[in-house]
């Protein structure tokens, strides 16, 4: 393949299965150009990623304009080594840590690197940055220690050293422009669908996956890692209401990675929470599981209940839309952006009117049928070429 035919576009996963919305991120952004054959016509991707990943990018190993490539089959050069000492002087634990990435964009005459979230960067043309959100804030408290500075720091960094910016949200990009007015050059908000593999979609084992982990009977779900600002403790508090006012035992069932590197204590006052209300059998907590059993285990969901205090472009959300799920959203701004007729709304702390919402939808007799005439297909294909002119942007 030469250079001057396509442009050459490296994708790389940062985060591993600790931060699986990092790893769907990535997922989702290809996603959206692959709906676009015009713009597939133009470029040719690779994606390197680590191999416990595997499996999350399969269905694209069919596409033969993406290249997949593995972390830890690259070696740096002796020559090129040597270049990347003269950039990083002092700093070769940093380098050597990014020597996978170095090695793969000098091997296969990268043009565009993306997403650009470190510091240190030798190709300063070719990255483009992203930051998901600004979280730390609105709520520098879910941000312990030094990892509030760290944080700010980063970001900092990042929006003063970008060539170009990419944004999920017009919500982040709000936040943007308030807290790095100086630097609002060549940034662009581009949203993503989520890419569901279309054979979960197409796919029906709902049965099999409630058998398999002991859900019995109706329930809503809630999709999300344990950390502090996903706000679980509103739909607990909601269901105990419920449970106390009415007699009525709603279930829920919970994925997610139960830990908050954060804040180490949250789990420990969750689970508090379910002892003192006695919601044991109320609350189903499965953990991280499999994509595949997630996705069933939606489908077969009353509705989807997303809680998060903030997102920068909510995952969760998009999984319920494409899966054409009925969503029950707390108001932050950008579940307003994201919200289609499938949608209602609750005040993201206001647990009674959130347990008024949820034994209306209990209390309904017939299945649910979606309102909104939503192609994921098409609005992938939209943001796609949102996203192709953005990196193409001169």
């Amino acid at each position: 393949m030469n250079k001057k035919e396509k442009l050459h576009i490296l994708f790389y996963t940062w985060s591993g299965k600790d931060w699986m919305g990092g790893v769907y991120y990535i997922r989702n952004m290809l996603f959206g150009l692959l709906q676009n054959k015009n713009i597939m016509d133009k470029i040719h991707i690779f994606l390197l990623i680590d191999r416990e990943l595997q499996e999350e990018f399969s269905d694209f190993l069919e596409y033969k304009e993406i290249t997949l490539l593995y972390k830890g089959d690259y070696k740096l050069s002796y020559q090129f080594y040597l270049k990347a000492k003269s950039y990083y002087y002092n700093h070769l634990r940093k380098m050597n840590a990014q020597k996978d990435l170095l090695a793969v964009i000098n091997k296969y005459t990268i043009d565009i690197i993306y997403p650009m979230c470190f510091r240190d960067d030798i190709y300063p043309n070719k990255g483009i940055m992203w930051i998901p959100d600004l979280q730390h804030i609105h709520y520098p408290e879910f941000f312990p220690g030094r990892e509030l500075e760290t944080r700010d720091n980063a970001y900092r960094y990042l929006a003063e050293k970008h060539v170009k910016m990419i944004l999920s949200s017009q919500s982040v990009m709000k936040d943007y422009e308030l807290t790095y007015p100086h630097y609002t050059k060549n940034v662009f908000v581009v949203p993503f669908v989520s890419a569901i593999k279309e054979s979960l979609i197409n796919d029906n084992r709902v049965d099999e996956c409630q058998h398999k982990y002991h859900i019995a009977g109706k329930y809503f779900m809630v999709a999300n890692q344990y950390w502090k600002h996903k706000n679980h403790k509103v739909v607990f508090e909601a269901i105990h209401l419920i449970k106390e006012q009415y007699g009525i035992d709603i279930r829920i069932v919970s994925t997610g990675l139960m830990q908050d590197v954060r804040n180490d204590n949250y789990i420990n006052e969750l689970k508090e929470m379910i002892e003192k209300y006695d919601l044991t059998n109320n609350i189903l907590q499965l953990g991280l599981i499999s994509r595949e059993d997630q996705i069933q285990i939606m489908k077969g969901a009353l509705a989807v209940v997303q809680p998060s205090l903030f997102e920068g472009w909510g995952t969760v959300v998009e999984d319920a839309k494409t899966l054409q799920k009925r969503i029950v959203l707390s108001d932050i701004d950008v579940h307003k952006e994201q919200a289609n007729a499938d949608c209602v709304f609750f005040e993201r702390n206001n647990a009674k009117q959130l347990a008024d919402i949820l034994l209306e939808i209990w209390k309904e007799k017939k299945q649910y049928v979606s309102k909104a005439n939503y192609n994921y297909k098409e609005q992938a294909a939209e943001y796609g070429k949102l996203f192709y002119e953005a990196l193409i942007h001169e």
